[in-house]
């Protein structure tokens, strides 16, 4: 009896601690969500008061600071930092050390205190990869105190690796014109555009022009000299579709600023050209863009908008320039009306203050005022959120090219919203003997309970940039996505890149056959032709378990995952097919008990797994998605070559019912 009530109260104990953290989560979204910079200030504070104990306190301080920073509030901010920084273990707070230390340098306040957390980052880091980062930062705060020979002298030690990301040379360029070296600083600042700094950086370049030179015709032939002659030492080494592309970069940033327009025609020019059926999606919206901007530079606005409207529905929604660029032809040629759809298509992922600009002025000029602005974009918005895929409709043939769409997502994710959503749309346009579909779940931004170590792995092998990212058929990659509002877009440019390899003949032949008894799956896997073109390579065969759907809602609000990688049978490294053997075969065997015993040690301790990356203290999980639903399982084959990563061929096979005892 007694042991009846302590296992009661102990339940009643687990029910109580689970209500408290549903109502710690409850309070802590409904503070970060108000939208007035005092209110949520003074939210977050009862926040704290109310749950001293909360594991979300760390995020809630952190939250504090940077609203205090953006008012100017230095003791505020440094009282709110020093409070975050005691919710860590010592061991976790070198990357907020310098968070914090690049914040208050960025708005110039309480740079002594910035200066200490960057040196403690930088000693934590010893000589890691995060090194250079810490450096810059310190760079930074050493410029903002005015000790500009250190900073320019610390950046040049923390470029090195680094020559071509804009951050980096854009800072180093402000120490540089700070030490009087103004010529350098042009250089370097002109060699920062051409790699994409933003509009601050450009301002940057024309205020020290006009500096340097005070007749117009001079600054003109200056700021085309110092771009062009930067643009060629990037470039005089390249050859081929590297060079295409350079040029093609360049040439929208001569568009920009106005220089040598010819011969940015021309590079555009070539560009487009150069682009055939099988051009990545990034190449075809990256060309034609520049050839845009040019023409819009030279006044051939009906030139331009023929381009602009080719790539209208492939441009990342985050792509302001594009969106301005559409916009402004459009009112060039009086089209307001398509003008006005350009900028709110350009404003549906996030609030843009020159789009924002630009559609009320020509929506006031169409209507007369502002009345309707709103319950317009909301319209659109709600729009891009979905897709009504369809029916693929065509007649698949059984030994027809099956493409390979991987995504890797995340549910903590908010990016990832979009692309998981377009996959879903994805499944139910295309049969899966057209396209397979694999959903990699990693710990970007946080801890995700549907990582596997050979996610990450698959990830790390892709030199995985972020999330989300897909590749398809390992021949394509696209990073990048947005909130749901995007996912009409993101489907767009996943459906273009799937339709130039669906018509392939596949370069393998890969058969696939799945059996079941109890929880032992067995897969047989044949496989022939691999060397067919007469290539000489190393091909892998790779056989995956996925579940069909899961039932999980992180951070991004997304409920259910599809095709969620369970395990990877030989883990991720997969079998090597020889290629002395015109034909292979195969067999597989996965317990789904053990399987699911994998899965909860990892939940049970997750930063035991080389998957884990996320450097804060873990705090828990959601939820814990650890049993496996085994009238939803599935498997996915493919064979692939190592050297290009070209998927040759895949299959995909639901795991029948289960068949005998368990």
């Amino acid at each position: 009896m007694k042991r009846f009530v302590w296992l009661t109260l102990l339940c009643d104990l687990m029910l109580f601690a689970g209500v408290f953290a549903q109502q710690d989560s409850a309070a802590y979204r409904a503070a970060t969500t108000i939208s007035d910079p005092l209110q949520k200030i003074n939210a977050l504070q009862d926040f704290l008061k109310q749950y001293p104990d909360s594991k979300l306190r760390t995020r809630a301080f952190d939250g504090l600071f940077d609203l205090h920073v953006e008012r100017g509030n230095e003791q505020e901010a440094l009282e709110a930092a020093d409070n975050s920084l005691r919710t860590l273990t010592p061991e976790n707070r070198m990357s907020p050390y310098n968070r914090f230390a690049y914040n208050l340098a960025k708005n110039n306040i309480g740079l002594d205190s910035a200066l200490l957390y960057i040196d403690r980052a930088i000693e934590m880091a010893g000589t890691s990869r995060n090194l250079s980062g810490y450096q810059d930062t310190k760079a930074y705060v050493l410029y903002r105190l005015g000790r500009f020979v250190e900073a320019e002298e610390l950046q040049r030690i923390a470029i090195k690796g680094h020559e071509d990301d804009y951050e980096y040379l854009s800072n180093l360029a402000l120490y540089e014109n700070a030490n009087g070296k103004v010529q350098d600083g042009l250089q370097t600042m002109a060699k920062a555009l051409y790699f994409g700094a933003d509009q601050e950086s450009k301002q940057h370049f024309l205020e020290w022009i006009d500096k340097a030179e005070k007749d117009q015709a001079k600054r003109h032939a200056l700021k085309q000299t110092v771009f062009m002659s930067a643009v060629r030492s990037l470039t005089d080494t390249l050859k081929g579709s590297a060079l295409i592309s350079a040029r093609s970069n360049a040439a929208t940033v001569m568009a920009d600023l106005g220089v040598d327009l010819n011969t940015a025609r021309q590079w555009s020019e070539n560009a487009v050209k150069s682009l055939n059926k099988k051009s990545p999606v990034n190449d075809v919206v990256q060309f034609r863009q520049s050839l845009a901007l040019v023409l819009c530079a030279q006044g051939a606005y009906k030139d331009a908008l023929a381009h602009l409207q080719s790539i209208e529905s492939l441009v990342d929604p985050y792509e302001s320039r594009c969106w301005l660029t559409l916009g402004k032809t459009h009112e060039q040629l009086g089209n307001r009306r398509p003008a006005i759809i350009a900028y709110m298509n350009g404003l549906i992922a996030r609030n843009d203050k020159t789009l924002r600009s630009a559609l009320e002025t020509v929506y006031t000029k169409e209507y007369g005022s502002l009345d309707g602005i709103e319950k317009e974009l909301d319209s659109l918005r709600q729009s891009s959120a979905s897709v009504e895929p369809g029916h693929y409709g065509k007649p698949s043939t059984p030994n027809g090219k099956v493409v390979l769409a991987e995504l890797f997502t995340g549910a903590e994710c908010g990016p990832c919203a979009s692309s998981d959503l377009a996959f879903d749309a994805l499944t139910e346009y295309y049969p899966r003997t057209v396209l397979a579909i694999l959903e990699y779940h990693v710990h970007i931004p946080g801890p995700d309970p549907m990582t596997i170590d050979e996610s990450w792995d698959r990830y790390s092998w892709y030199a995985g940039q972020g999330t989300p990212t897909v590749v398809i058929d390992g021949r394509e990659s696209i990073i990048g996505g947005g909130p749901k509002t995007v996912t009409r877009n993101r489907f767009g440019v996943y459906q273009f890149a799937i339709k130039k390899f669906e018509a392939e003949k596949p370069r393998a032949r890969l058969s696939l056959s799945v059996t079941r008894e109890g929880d032992d799956i067995a897969a047989t896997i044949g496989v022939a032709g691999t060397n067919s073109t007469g290539r000489v390579g190393k091909s892998v065969v790779h056989v995956a378990l996925v579940e069909r759907s899961v039932d999980y809602t992180g951070a991004n609000g997304i409920s259910r995952h599809a095709f969620v990688v369970r395990r990877m049978m030989d883990d991720a490294s997969g079998t090597i097919v020889s290629p002395q053997q015109k034909e292979a075969s195969f067999n597989k065997r996965v317990n789904v008990a053990e399987v699911e015993q994998r899965i909860k040690e990892y939940l049970d301790n997750p930063s035991a797994q080389r998957s884990w990356t996320y450097r804060r203290p873990f705090t828990g999980w959601r939820a814990r998605p650890e049993i496996l639903d085994r009238s939803n399982l599935a498997i996915v084959a493919w064979v692939q070559d190592v050297e290009s990563k070209e998927v040759l061929q895949a299959a995909y096979q639901d795991v029948p019912a289960i068949v005998g005892t368990h």
